[in-house]
């Protein structure tokens, strides 16, 4: 899974450095046409850049998630004498309805 992540960040930056390339070229060149397409491609590869990079973190973000609420789900659920039951019998949530 490492190397396949590895390979997909070292594609998107060379793509990022060849468009980036040809829009400085064709703009040396006088080829406006030339380098708004090499310019349109250099923005779609930025985009999925960040769309990968997104979506890394949102799963890393949802994995701690998981595991807090499989950490939570495995302790006791609070007694009478607790802080957090005190709180609900205050709210007016039963202890049932406390622990999650």
């Amino acid at each position: 899974m490492r190397g396949l992540r590895t390979g997909v960040y070292a594609g998107l930056g060379l793509m990022v450095t060849a468009t980036g390339g040809y829009v400085v070229v064709d703009l040396v060149r006088w080829k406006w046409q030339w380098a708004l397409m090499a310019a349109e491609l250099l923005l779609v590869t930025l985009m999925l850049f960040v769309a990968v990079a997104g979506a890394r973190r949102l799963a890393r973000i949802e994995r701690g998630l998981a595991e807090t609420i499989e950490r939570l789900s495995a302790r006791e659920p609070p007694t009478a004498g607790t802080p957090l039951a005190r709180s609900a019998a205050e709210a007016g949530v039963g202890l049932e309805g406390a622990g999650g």
